[in-house]
């Protein structure tokens, strides 16, 4: 951090200087493969030995109070928000503060001003905009290659429908049912989410909730290994990195309903992946398979597969699934997402838009401020503003957006990597 940089940040409030400092840290720490604790203060102090009464009483309170380690050491730091200073120790004997601005950090400057930025919600600076691409300069990975988070974009070009298309064919059956166009006022009046037309549908027609879900799946098309996709190029670094770390179970988490991902390893690999979902018996690591796909969202399988109860029952689409799947930590959807972000995970087709999402990934982050994530995105059709807030909003729940000239740019850096590793 250089001077100019510690300046900026005498202008922040106390609540925006908060937000920097454990971005700042975390972010160190995180390209340093260290990992770090939150400490409550009654936690700090019985593990530094600080029992009396008077020791509570002049004990100074910290704004934060981290400790910090890796496969070598561990150390303390203290970070107070009213001089802007911290310390950094090992016993608590010889706790001395120093600025902010001498902390031995390894981030370029242009993330630092970015960080400043973000807690500054500042989005009009074109500066800003130029320094998202240093977020570039952070991408890592873990020891054997890629962990994926995949949505629907993944799915695009196999006659898969749209988000805002499911929706419609929904709301035609409510519309149709009371014969008047009345499932928006009704979702409107109710729920008002994205989530209330599949509800409606599911409360007074749950023949046709089944039909729609089912037919979406049928309807989908099989991919191939010449399909050069987002979804094939997945499949591809997963098999690459499955027969360079053969003992490491390749884990993916979906929030698609359908089994394009595990097909895909099937027709372009002749790989079996295991397909666990809420309510089946699969674990995520079971002797024969090499492949995990978590569909966090439910699972429903292609014709002439049969549709059992089970997987109806899994589904996540309507308000009331929503409220069940994140309901708190050990509900299905909010435990295997929390879960699977104990390692690095790259978001892929998915915008994380999602509240019960972003609520899980937050929290995560909150409780390891050194856990940073990857976002792949393109820039296309999008306006400066909305890339800045968008880049702001997610690296304050610990997600570093990577923003692509175009979604082909993201697509053919898997497959290079996959061919990197020996897979043509």
């Amino acid at each position: 951090m250089n001077r100019e940089q510690y300046d900026k940040l005498l202008v922040l409030s106390a609540s925006e200087l908060r937000d920097f400092f454990i971005l700042y840290i975390g972010l160190d720490c995180f390209l340093k493969d260290k990992h770090i604790i939150k400490m409550s203060k009654p936690s700090f102090l019985k593990e530094m030995n600080y029992n009396t009464k008077q020791d509570r009483i002049l004990w100074e309170p910290y704004s934060f109070r981290l400790k910090i380690f890796d496969i070598n050491s561990t150390y303390y730091l203290l970070f107070r928000n009213k001089d802007k200073k911290i310390s950094e120790f090992i016993e608590p004997g010889n706790i001395k503060f120093k600025e902010l601005s001498n902390y031995e950090d390894s981030l370029p400057n242009e993330v630092i001003d970015l960080l400043i930025d973000a807690c500054h919600n500042n989005v009009k600076g074109e500066e800003g905009y130029k320094n998202i691409q240093a977020l570039f300069n952070l991408k890592k990975t873990n020891d054997f290659g890629y962990r994926f988070i995949v949505g629907s974009g993944i799915n695009y070009g196999y006659n898969m429908p749209q988000w805002s298309e499911l929706e419609n064919q929904f709301k035609t059956v409510v519309d149709g049912i009371f014969k008047k166009n009345i499932c928006d006022a009704i979702n409107k009046s109710v729920f008002n989410t994205n989530y209330g037309s599949f509800q409606i549908v599911k409360d007074i027609s749950y023949s046709n909730y089944k039909s729609i879900l089912e037919s979406m799946i049928n309807l989908s098309k099989d991919p191939t290994p010449y399909d050069n996709t987002t979804l094939t190029a997945i499949a591809a670094v997963l098999y690459a990195q499955s027969l360079n770390h053969p003992n490491e179970t390749q884990r993916v988490l979906t929030f698609n309903y359908d089994d394009l991902l595990e097909r895909s390893l099937l027709n372009c690999y002749n790989e079996e992946a295991l397909t666990i979902y809420k309510y089946s018996i699969a674990k995520a690591a079971q002797p024969g398979f090499s492949y995990s796909v978590i569909h966090s969202h439910g699972f429903i399988p292609k014709y002439p597969e049969p549709v059992l109860g089970q997987n109806y029952d899994s589904i996540v689409l309507t308000t009331n699934e929503y409220f069940e799947n994140y309901k708190n930590p050990s509900s299905y959807g909010y435990s295997q997402l929390y879960e699977h972000l104990n390692k690095i995970c790259c978001f892929i087709g998915n915008g994380l838009t999602d509240y019960e999402e972003q609520k899980v990934v937050s929290k995560h982050f909150n409780d390891y401020p050194s856990s940073f994530h990857f976002y792949y995105n393109s820039i296309e059709g999008l306006p400066i503003e909305a890339i800045m807030y968008k880049t702001i909003f997610l690296l304050k729940i610990g997600v570093i957006p990577l923003w692509y000239s175009s979604h082909d740019e993201y697509k053919n850096e898997f497959y290079s990597f996959a061919k990197v590793l020996g897979v043509d």
